[in-house]
């Protein structure tokens, strides 16, 4: 099947279905882009699940994941957060936050879900989680919790190591192919076969003139660069979240290490625990382990 993206980006597994939804009440303009994967027909229906990616991320992140989950029997929407991919910029930088994100998000489960949800949250989108917590908008809304490699405490010079190589503007690039070089060398994905390698590249960029640039809003991650340099302690969330959580971890992620996780564990002694081999910050959540631990989580909440 010929690919006929403008921006050429490998084509969303068969029966995903871009959708947009516009999100009510926050005081400014909001439009969020979602990859929709509905449960399988003839499996029980256990619920809906929504994905939320890292700072420089996009909904495609989750392809496989997605499609392992809608296999078992769940719904679920990739969101990309606003400023990111198909969702909207938002017209003032400042907006650009976890806080806001919080209330994007309820307001998304709310006003379009109406259900409570399972939720995955790589990085930033599991961090998102943790504000929701802390603001008293994870009750009725979140059944249960995995955080991919992040915890509420994420190491800080890990936290220094992003902020340095973000950018105030997106570059244009002549083509992707110095691009997918450079994501093979500085994004430790572990083991993965060339085409999750040439996803997870290929769906940062969209095509602009003169070539191609990034998919996000550099106002919204310039924004992010302040707080990156600051401690980050989300144990508040932690301690309010109230529902079952687990945690996705890369082996050699420098983000969340062993002392990361063990503080994590000392809030939430039942922690459900997930290590993939030879991964670091970010796990790519490709294969049957790593997904079928997710699911199996997910199965076990009452």
């Amino acid at each position: 099947m010929k690919n006929k993206n403008p921006n050429d980006h490998p084509l969303p597994p068969d029966g995903a279905v871009l959708r947009h939804v516009d999100i009510a009440g926050l005081g400014f303009n909001c439009r969020l882009g979602m990859l929709v994967y509905p449960a399988a027909t003839g499996k029980p229906k256990r619920g809906l699940v929504i994905a939320v990616h890292g700072l420089t991320r996009q909904k495609r992140d989750f392809d496989d994941m997605a499609v392992f989950l809608s296999a078992h029997g769940y719904d679920v929407w990739c969101v990309d957060a606003p400023g990111r991919g198909d969702s909207s910029w938002l017209e003032r930088a400042e907006d650009y936050t976890l806080d806001v994100y919080a209330d994007v998000f309820s307001a998304l489960i709310d006003q379009h879900a109406q259900q409570s949800v399972y939720w995955v949250g790589c990085s930033m989108g599991g961090l998102i989680a943790m504000v929701m917590a802390a603001k008293g908008q994870a009750q009725g809304r979140l059944k249960a919790v995995v955080l991919v490699d992040i915890t509420h405490r994420p190491n800080a010079a890990a936290l220094a190591r992003i902020a340095s190589y973000i950018v105030d503007t997106n570059p244009v690039l002549p083509d992707r192919q110095g691009y997918r070089a450079l994501v093979r060398l500085n994004l430790p994905l572990g083991d993965v076969p060339d085409h999750v390698w040439q996803r997870f590249s290929d769906c940062q960029m969209i095509a602009v003139p003169g070539g191609w640039s990034f998919h996000y809003d550099a106002r919204a991650i310039a924004f992010a660069r302040h707080a990156l340099t600051q401690t980050i302690d989300l144990g508040d969330g932690i301690k309010a979240l109230g529902v079952p959580l687990a945690l996705v971890a890369g082996e050699i992620s420098d983000l969340c290490t062993p002392s990361e996780i063990k503080d994590l564990q000392s809030l939430v002694p039942d922690l459900a625990l997930h290590m993939c081999a030879r991964a670091g910050h970010i796990p790519a959540l490709h294969d049957g382990a790593s997904n079928g631990f997710i699911a199996d989580f997910f199965d076990r909440v009452p």
